[in-house]
Parts: structure tokens; sequence; C-alpha cells
């Protein structure tokens, strides 16, 4: 079933809306060329410029941007992932300007390419600045919606100071046993 040109553009017009509306920005890593494109979201939150064209951040340049007491452990979580691969899920926080610190979450895959290299990464990163406390993610940002309409009613604890990488480790995890 083909799609016509004009239900692509009204199918990514409505996806970028939803993800403006969610405070949700996307990004990608050319790892040979170190070329990081970002949406305006997503550059807005780390503090990068805007992807235009061929023309991005680099990777030192994000990195500079993470506030230093969370530098180390992202720069080794991306290490990791460069000689590896694989789907990560990381909160930390950027200095997108001197004086404005912001609290992200981040998900995404750092994919090998035929011959098995890391080449490229891809993902979301979204601004939990107003539902974190601390760098805990507070809970009553999250449950109140969902336990309006009968689901959970929130967190195992009230704040989860774990990363969200290992969460099986987590206090109060339910596959904790």
């Amino acid at each position: 079933m083909a799609v016509d040109a004009r239900t692509k553009r009204r199918g990514s017009a409505s996806v970028a809306r939803a993800l403006a509306a969610s405070d949700v920005g996307t990004w990608e890593w050319h790892i040979a060329d170190d070329v990081l494109r970002c949406d305006a979201a997503a550059a807005s939150m780390l503090g990068v410029p805007q992807a235009r064209g061929d023309r991005g951040a680099t990777f030192a340049l994000f990195l500079d941007r993470i506030h230093p007491e969370d530098q180390r452990r992202i720069g080794t979580l991306v290490d990791d992932l460069r000689r590896n691969g694989g789907l990560y899920i990381a909160q930390y926080r950027t200095v997108p300007e001197p004086g404005d610190v912001r609290w992200v979450l981040a998900r995404g895959r750092f994919g090998q390419n035929e011959d098995g290299v890391v080449s490229e990464a891809r993902g979301i990163v979204i601004d939990v600045t107003e539902s974190s406390r601390d760098g805990f993610l507070d809970e009553a940002a999250f449950s109140v919606t969902d336990a309006s309409v009968g689901g959970s009613t929130g967190w195992p604890n009230s704040r989860w100071p774990c990363s969200l990488r290992r969460r099986p480790a987590c206090p109060g995890w339910a596959s904790n046993g």
C-alpha cells in the first residue's frame, strides 16, 4: 500500500506537534563524522545548535553542556555504548546556558552496521525539569493523571533514586523479588 506525499507530510507534522507538546526532542549522532543532529526541542534542552542540512554539533560540545557532576557518568555510558551498541535510558542535567540547569530523561539506541561496528545513535530527550526534585523523578508529576483513570497510584517509592538503565536493581521495583 503506497502512501502519498501529502499523507506523509500530515503524519510528520502530527508527530512534530505531539513531540513539541510533550517537551520531547529528537537527535541522531553519526559517529564516523562526529555530527550530532538535533531538532529544535532537543537542541534547546541540550544547549547545542539545531541541525541545519549536514551541519550539527559535535559530541564534545554535547558533553560540555552536560552538568559537570554528570559528565563522567554520561561519558562512561556513551563510551560503553560506542563499543557494544544497545539501548540506553539515562537521566542527567544539562546546562544549555550559564545559570540554566535542565533535567532530561534520554532514551536511545546505538546501532551497529553490517560489520558489527557501532556507527550511529538515535534517540529522544524529554525535559523533566518540572517533574524532578533534586535528581529524583517526582511521583506526583506522573501519578495524578494515571490514578485519575483507575491506573497505578504511583511509583513504588515517592523518590526513585536509581538509574533507569538498571531498573531491576532499584529499591521497590516489582521485579526485585
